[in-house]
């Protein structure tokens, strides 16, 4: 009970910061504060897989060390509360308990993006470790994969670390992102040959019309969008838009530029289709899956809209990005996303992307 009340006591402290008229980014992270627990992780009630709460608690942890000011600050104690959380876990790899955490990969990203963007006094060798933790999960030649292999310089979500054929089943963008923007953010080189192989990875991804699908394999794997059938009557899976913006933050972070002509080419992409809806999913067998997607599209319009500041259509991006999330948050601060296949109907995942999608004027870092 002292507990609770500690957590709701941050929670209004946080929006009397903000008075008279809290922010949805003030009102976000004061709900954040209110659900973090006494050991400093954010634990998921709806779903059993993110019930440790590992990459729940990176991830948001990351949101909140890039939101907007003067929630940034305000929430610094959150932040420091949830690094240490996982930092006694042992987290992404714990001694004790023994089981994975969930989504280790993801955790790995979004552990070592923060304490990036933060540097903390003893920072590095943390990073250090987390570094050499994505190079081992990585799908490459040290772990069996041929060099030729379209899953070959992805990243899996790590339950185990890869050894071929076993590892290679859920490699995509997101995960890729999420690795090279953590990597370019701990002052890892573009020369590295993880990053230069997450790259090629990356490339192989991208479609003839300049978007992006989420894998280069012609399985299921390869895209949410379905297939289209080009004029010599191949089937080639579709581009859409969350995996385009995921694919233009992977190649800015491996060293790309917004006028190389990969980068440039999605951008025309996104900028011709960009809408309140995830573009390209119109024909996904799924109709729950646009909905399922669209704070995740927000989000990651609105990352790639703070990559590029100076790009003429980044304003309209920004906009966009914030008029979604904000018709998703609800009275007491949270969001809520449309439907379940994503898992944006867990508040805690919704909240986390709602948040990242509201519009700020700091460059993303």
């Amino acid at each position: 009970m002292n507990v609770r009340r500690s957590r709701v006591a941050v929670a209004a402290s946080l929006l009397a910061a903000c008075a008279p008229a809290p922010t949805p980014a003030a009102r976000a992270v004061a709900w954040l504060a209110a659900q973090q627990g006494a050991r400093g992780l954010w634990c998921s009630d709806t779903y059993g897989v993110l019930r440790r709460g590992e990459s729940t608690t990176a991830a948001i942890a990351f949101v909140l060390a890039t939101s907007p000011e003067p929630e940034r600050t305000q929430a610094r104690p959150l932040v420091e509360r949830a690094l240490a959380a996982l930092a006694a876990r042992r987290a992404p790899s714990p001694v004790v308990p023994p089981e994975p955490v969930d989504y280790p990969v993801f955790t790995a990203a979004h552990q070592l993006h923060t304490l990036a963007v933060l540097r903390p006094d003893g920072w590095r060798p943390t990073a250090d470790e987390l570094v050499a933790f994505l190079r081992r999960h990585q799908l490459g030649p040290a772990n069996g994969w041929p060099p030729d292999a379209p899953e070959s310089g992805g990243f899996g979500l790590g339950a185990k670390e890869p050894q071929h054929p076993r590892g290679g089943d859920l490699v995509g963008l997101a995960t890729q992102a999420a690795v090279l923007r953590a990597l370019a953010a701990a002052d890892v080189p573009p020369d590295d040959p993880m990053v230069a192989s997450a790259r090629a990875f990356v490339q192989r991804c991208q479609c003839d019309d300049g978007g992006f699908r989420y894998a280069p394999v012609d399985d299921w794997r390869g895209t949410k969008a379905g297939d289209t059938r080009e004029a010599n009557g191949r089937d080639v899976p579709r581009s859409h838009g969350s995996a385009t913006c995921d694919g233009i933050l992977a190649l800015l972070a491996a060293g790309d530029r917004a006028d190389t002509p990969a980068v440039a080419r999605a951008l025309d992409w996104l900028g011709r289709r960009a809408a309140a809806q995830v573009p390209g999913l119109e024909h996904a067998a799924d109709p729950t899956l646009e909905p399922s997607l669209r704070l995740y599209w927000a989000a990651s319009l609105a990352a790639v809209a703070r990559a590029l500041p100076d790009d003429a259509r980044a304003a309209g991006w920004r906009s966009l990005a914030g008029a979604i999330a904000t018709g998703r948050q609800q009275p007491d601060g949270s969001f809520r996303g449309l439907a379940a296949s994503m898992k944006e109907d867990d508040p805690l995942v919704a909240t986390l992307l709602g948040l990242s999608a509201l519009p700020h004027d700091s460059k993303q870092p």
